[in-house]
């Protein structure tokens, strides 16, 4: 079952931050977070997704999925990786358009690495929200892909269960802000 929405208690013992797209990156966002003094014994880091495929180390970033401290949405690439695997239908992607943006690093992978990917990090990718959202009584902050054009009192299940397009993939906003 698809999860949309998932909902966090504020961090009251650290810090929160919010990182882009990762796409393979791993050494430039462990220099970061080292940069920052990030203590994954009291804060926390979410990822607006896009985890893989353009930078040398995709299973790196994937793997930081069983960490308690980082918590990740849906992104289109996560999307890509689930429908070349015929995890999750896409109505915006074909099982190869994965391998058309950056995804070659799965045809590389050791037997090993390819049986990790499958069967322990593709279900924790299946698993991945598309909205996270931080409350205390309120939301204090949500952490989606793309575009969240809905209130506050909206967010829910059904609601966002129409609309995972926007969520991952929408650029009306970007289209909006270069036609200013």
């Amino acid at each position: 079952m698809t999860t949309y929405h998932q909902i966090l208690s504020v961090n009251k013992d650290g810090r929160d931050f919010v990182v882009g797209d990762l796409h393979g990156c791993l050494d430039l966002l462990e220099e970061q977070l080292d940069l920052q003094h990030f203590d994954t014994q009291r804060d926390r880091l979410f990822s607006v997704g896009d985890l893989t495929d353009r930078g040398p180390n995709s299973l790196g970033c994937l793997r930081l999925l069983h960490q308690p401290w980082f918590h990740a949405v849906v992104g289109n690439h996560e999307d890509m990786l689930l429908s070349h695997f015929f995890l999750r239908e896409s109505n915006y992607h074909s099982p190869r358009d994965v391998l058309r943006n950056g995804g070659e690093w799965i045809t590389q992978l050791s037997v090993d690495e390819e049986q990790e990917l499958r069967y322990e990090l593709l279900p924790l990718v299946l698993a991945l929200p598309y909205v996270i959202s931080v409350e205390d009584t309120r939301p204090i902050f949500h952490v989606v892909h793309a575009e969240l054009t809905i209130a506050d009192d909206q967010l829910s299940e059904s609601v966002l269960s129409s609309m995972p397009a926007s969520l991952t993939w929408s650029r009306r906003l970007i289209r909006e802000v270069r036609s200013e």
